[in-house]
Order: structure tokens, then sequence, then C-alpha cells
């Protein structure tokens, strides 16, 4: 890849986050004009579309690395709209937190059957699959056996798959066994294809050209003729006798169908295997989003406990209103929603490991140890970013009012 290749790549993931530094702060301003009014709850609905936008956007600018595609979004987008939102805890109504708190359960409960209904699927095609021994109810187990028999199989990846991550992991010899065995496969399978690609190009030219040798005395010119016009002389055969073919038409006829059987088994194979892994990838999306919601508003609420205790408490403009008498009260909300968080991602950890088989926490803690510097790096940028943002050293006034120059003044 060119230098030029990765500074557009770079470029584009950089605009999608310069993009959510004016839309979020743009945002704060139109709920802060509707907060306790009629417009309350549909300025708050705007919100999770807000949220699905820009995560379109930042998948579509970071498809080049389509292992790091959960981690960037969710730690990116997912921060943005969690922070925000636990600062608009402090301001809502009841009936607006109410409203919120359901359709943020409905959504997970949904999210939640979706996938059941998925994996439970996938599990039973992949049990229906003639060389599969035995019951799973592990999907990422099911996987793996499918992947130990590739080549019974004869699955056909496509040209998208990837085999090697673009990120460094420490793997078993078995794990790294499997990998090779992989890739051996798709080279083979490659090979393969591209030698029944050239035989049947050549099959179609050897039709198209006319191979009965002429006389001494015209093949010269035909020959030339047939260059110059590009074209092979057709001449009737008169007497021929008829080709007698060694096998019956039944026999090849049947060795036609079960290639076609064979090939259509394949193909049914390969779209289950490509299903599962889009399961196990939504899976770890939903676990690491659901781990941002319960983070991010605990962290907030910290701060707001440890900051309004301090004299620089009164720079901060989300901490207007908010003093050492009601701080209590303003934080048990933000709590309260972060422990209603907590319940939603022990109920999806749960029925995920009891319906699909797949262990949320696993899944967690795999990506917390293999990108921790990511993590502990994209984490601290936002926050400071983020809380120091809303300082007003820093000339920062959502309301476009800007009293606290003429109060200096």
């Amino acid at each position: 890849m060119s230098r030029r290749e990765q500074l557009h790549r770079l470029r584009r993931v950089g605009a999608v986050q310069a993009i959510m530094f004016c839309v979020y702060p743009a945002y704060q301003m139109l709920f802060t004009r509707a907060s306790r009014t009629l417009y309350e709850i549909p300025v708050l609905m705007i919100l999770p579309i807000v949220r699905l936008v820009l995560k379109l956007m930042f998948t579509r600018a970071a498809a080049h690395k389509e292992d790091m595609i959960p981690v960037q979004v969710v730690f990116t987008v997912d921060f943005f709209d969690a922070f925000y939102f636990a600062s608009f805890i402090q301001s809502l109504s009841p009936l607006a937190l109410a409203s919120v708190m359901a359709i943020d359960l409905l959504q997970t409960a949904s999210e939640i059957h979706e996938l059941r209904q998925r994996a439970q699927r996938i599990l039973s095609r992949i049990s229906r699959l003639p060389t599969m021994e035995q019951q799973n109810d592990d999907l990422l187990d099911a996987v793996k056996e499918m992947c130990n028999r590739v080549d019974i199989l004869g699955i056909q990846f496509t040209k998208t798959t990837q085999v090697r991550s673009c990120i460094y992991h420490q793997l078993s010899d078995e794990g790294r066994g499997l990998l090779d065995k992989l890739e051996r496969y798709l080279c083979t399978k490659s090979s393969s294809n591209l030698y029944q690609h050239n035989l049947k190009t050549l099959s179609r030219v050897a039709f198209n050209v006319n191979d009965v040798v002429p006389n001494n005395q015209t093949s010269k010119a035909k020959w030339i003729k047939c260059c110059f016009r590009g074209k092979a002389a057709v001449e009737p055969v008169f007497s021929k006798p008829p080709l007698i073919s060694s096998p019956r038409i039944e026999d090849t006829m049947s060795e036609m169908q079960k290639s076609a059987s064979r090939k259509q088994s394949a193909v049914n194979t390969s779209i289950v295997l490509q299903e599962a892994l889009e399961v196990l990838f939504t899976s770890e999306c939903l676990v690491l989003s659901e781990y941002m919601e319960v983070i991010v508003p605990t962290v907030y609420g910290i701060f707001v406990l440890v900051m309004i205790r301090l004299p620089s408490a009164q720079y901060h403009t989300e901490l207007t209103g908010v003093n050492c008498d009601n701080v209590i009260s303003v934080v048990s909300r933000i709590f309260a929603y972060a422990l209603m968080e907590f319940g939603s991602f022990i109920i999806l950890a749960v029925l995920k490991r009891k319906t699909c088989g797949i262990k949320a926490l696993y899944q967690l803690a795999f990506v917390l140890e293999t990108q921790t510097l990511f993590v502990q790096s994209t984490l601290m940028m936002w926050i400071l970013l983020t809380l120091t943002y809303r300082v007003v050293h820093f000339g920062c006034d959502f309301t476009f009012r800007f009293e606290w120059i003429k109060l200096s003044t």
C-alpha cells in the first residue's frame, strides 16, 4: 500500500472524528434550548439517529481494518453518545428519563432476541451438515470445527475473507496450525480455480478454431485469411464415423448431478460460515457497546462528585446549577442509569451464554487484553478533550451569549 493511500485513509477517519466534535456540541445546544419544554423528548430521540449515522460513516471510513471496526466505532462514537447523554440526565424531566430508559431496554431486548434467533438458526444448519459428528451448542466452537473440516466441506471463501488479522495476537499452537491450514486451503483453492478458468478459456478457443488440416496448396492461403479476418473457415464434413463414448449417458448424467450436488453443498456451507462470522461480529459490537454505556456514566458521575468540591467547578458549564447541597441527587440519577445499563449488560451476557453459547465476558476480555494500548489511549484522549471542552477558559459557550466575557470586563 502506498503512502498516499495510507494518508487518504487516515484523513477519512480524522474527518469523521472532526464531524463528531461539531455535531455533538451543536446537539447539546439544541437540547439546552428544548430542555423542560414540549420538544424535550422529540429532540432527545434525535440522539440515536445521530449515533447511527456517525457509526455508518465511521465504519465506512475504517473499512480497511475490519478487525478493528468494533473497537474503533464503539470507543469513539458510542463514547461521545454515552458521555453527552450522561451529561443530559441531570437536566431531564422524570417523564423523559423514564421514556429513554424504557426505549433503551426495548432496544436491548430486541437485539438479544434477533441475535438468539440467528444463532439458533445457524447452529441447527451446522448440525445438519454431513461431516459434523455431534450437536454443538457453542457457536464459536461450531465455527472452529467447520474451519478444521474446511477441506472436507469444500467451503468456498469470498474474495473479502481474511484469514490473518491486521493486529498482532498471541496464539496457541492449535490456533496457529488452524490458520496455516486455512491459508494453504485458500492458496490451493485459488490455484485450482485459476487452472479451471484457463482450461475453459482454452477449450472455447479450441472449439472456435477449425482444426481440419487442409491440403498443401491451400493451407498457407487459409492461414493468412484466418489471421487477417480473425475467423476460421467452416467446412462441411461429409463422411465421419460417429464417435462412440466409453461411458454411458446415464453414468455421465449421474456424475454431473453429483458434481452439482457437491457444489451446492459447498455453497450452502459457505453461506452458513459467513452468517456465523457475522453473528460473532455483531455480538462483539453489542458487548462493547453495553460496556461503554456502563463505564462512561460511572466515570462521569465520579467526575461530577469530585469536581463540585474543587474551586474550579464554577468554570465548568455542565455544572451550572449544581452545588454541594444538590450534587447527591444529581449524581444519583447518573448512577441509577449506569446501574440499569449494568443490569442490561448482565442480562445480555447470561442470555448469550445460554441461548447462543457465546461467552460475552470472554469477548470483552479478549478486546481489552489484545487492544489495551488503543483502548486506554483512546479513552484518555476523549475524556480529557470532552471534559475540558466545556471549561469557559477555552471560550466555549453553547448558548452563544458569552456572558462571562461581559462579567470579566
